[in-house]
């Protein structure tokens, strides 16, 4: 990216296993919560629980460690926005604070569990007027026979 305008600009990741993702997409997370003062308003999802966990460690790693040294903070700035010196060890000391005080409020998943909240926040608008339960059709035997 080129310089903080840049961070917003649309991307997409295509990548194997094992090939950075996680890395690059922390980093554009990390840079997008930068310039964002309210974090829970930033979306990242995933396919798999572990990678969502893997996800919110790698923020949290990452910004607390260029919240504490200064090569880690030109690191970090450099991979967030391709400018070594836009963010300084006190930008991402106060986004540690920020990402902290709204941990519970974070929009870090899987696909799925998204897609869930929001069919059961606007269950009445699809006219679902019950609970709302996933099943999972490989371990539910007579479900080919329910369809």
């Amino acid at each position: 990216m080129n310089g903080k305008r840049g961070i917003f600009a649309n991307s997409r990741s295509l990548a194997s296993a094992g090939s950075g993702k996680t890395y690059s997409l922390t980093g554009r997370y990390i840079a997008l919560a930068l310039e964002e003062r309210d974090p829970a308003s930033i979306i990242a999802l995933t396919f798999t629980r572990k990678s969502a966990g893997e996800f919110l460690g790698e923020i949290l790693g990452r910004t607390a460690a260029a919240a504490s040294s200064d090569s880690a903070a030109r690191e970090l700035s450099r991979a967030a926005c391709g400018d070594e010196t836009a963010y300084s060890k006190s930008d991402f000391l106060a986004l540690l604070r920020r990402l902290a005080d709204n941990l519970g409020r974070l929009r870090l998943g899987t696909i799925d569990s998204f897609c869930s909240s929001m069919l059961g926040a606007f269950a009445a608008d699809f006219g679902i007027f019950s609970d709302i339960s996933v099943i999972c059709l490989l371990y539910t035997s007579d479900a080919a026979d329910d369809l």
